[in-house]
């Protein structure tokens, strides 16, 4: 991965989606970097058409040079630092979460509003990837209020998780 990145030279893995299906990439790879434990690859993902950030235990398989790729050249304003901490990219949205549950979600919230037996929390995230996950895990103590794409890529697993498993 190393030598694809120093040499420019795009890359393809089987990722694993926030749904648990696997999909095949295609990426030019810009950066390697850890953060809270974990490894990632950032560069710029053609299926999805921009940067995106993966993270290397969500990888299926092995990293292979890509057989059309052609080189590449990382933008003159890319910055690890920043696309890993998701400066640039904090999204934003509201939920209710039951009073007494989901502490994990109430330890994220920049903002906490008493609704009686819920309480209704503002909560900044990078990764709506990780935040669809971390939603679904508290099941009916989370509800999600407004609709960014968290409350769609919440709705969307459930779908999928119900055609799977009925």
């Amino acid at each position: 991965l190393t030598t694809s990145i120093t040499s420019r030279i795009p890359v393809t893995f089987n990722y694993i989606a926030a749904d648990l299906s696997i999909e095949a990439r295609i990426v030019d790879p810009y950066g390697i970097a850890t953060r809270n434990g974990h490894w990632y690859l950032v560069g710029f993902d053609h299926k999805r058409e921009g940067i995106r950030i993966f993270r290397f235990d969500r990888i299926d398989g092995d990293i292979s040079k890509a057989s059309k790729g052609k080189s590449y050249e990382i933008p003159k304003d890319f910055d690890l630092v920043a696309q890993l901490s998701g400066a640039d990219s904090l999204l934003t949205s509201q939920l209710d979460i039951r009073k007494g549950k989901a502490h994990v979600l109430r330890h994220m919230a920049t903002k906490v509003e008493d609704m009686g037996e819920w309480d209704r929390i503002s909560i900044s995230y990078p990764d709506v990837e990780r935040m669809i996950k971390l939603v679904l895990w508290h099941g009916s103590d989370a509800k999600v209020i407004t609709d960014d794409g968290l409350r769609t890529g919440v709705i969307q697993a459930l779908h999928e998780l119900v055609s799977l498993h009925g």
